[in-house]
Parts: C-alpha cells; structure tokens; sequence
C-alpha cells in the first residue's frame, strides 16, 4: 500500500521518460548492467566495461556482475601464467570483486 505522497512507478516512468526525450538522461544496456551517461562514451565504444564500475552513468546489476565474475573466472584456465592475457583478466576481475565486496554486498 503506498502511503501518502509516495511516488508510483508510472510517475517515475513516465518522468524518466521524459527526461529522456529532452536528452537529460540515457539507458543503454551494458556487459554489467546498465549506461545513463548523456553522450557518448568512449570506453563502452572500446569493449571496457570495467570503466563503467567508477563511472557515474554506469548502472551495475549484481547478477550481470556475477555472471561477469563467473566468465572471467573460467576465462583464467585459458591463459597461461604469466602471459599479457592473462594478467588483463586478473586485473579486471579483482576489480570486480572488489566492486561486489565494497558497493553491492554493503548494500
């Protein structure tokens, strides 16, 4: 039951809508989630979705987070260690897990 003054998800829809219309606001699916940054940008053009995990336009979703976590995990085995490869996937998987331990497992 909503109380008194409380926003409906019509109000807000129909709101996001139409900041969207006038170019306040985007959405764009991503690998992790989600992109509202206005413009382009030139890391999601590049294939680096980590740089949406300290971007203030990305939108993380924690399953799309996991699943990333979880292919990046498999994505190890594949590389050798100590090969350039390898090390990216590492590096980008840290992240990710420090992003999920610090900003979604805190709520």
């Amino acid at each position: 039951m909503l109380q008194s003054g409380e926003i409906t998800i019509h109000e807000l829809r129909t709101d996001t809508e139409k900041r969207a219309a006038v170019g306040e606001l985007s959405y764009s699916p991503t690998l992790l989630g989600a992109c509202t940054k206005v413009g382009e940008c030139d890391s999601y053009m590049l294939g680096d979705a980590i740089s949406c995990l300290s971007c203030e336009g990305g939108a993380i979703f924690p399953q799309k987070l996991d699943r990333a976590i979880d292919d990046a995990t498999s994505e190890l085995l594949i590389y050798p260690k100590g090969s350039g490869e390898r090390q990216v996937v590492e590096i980008e998987l840290n992240m990710m897990i420090g992003y999920r331990a610090k900003v979604i497992a805190r709520g």
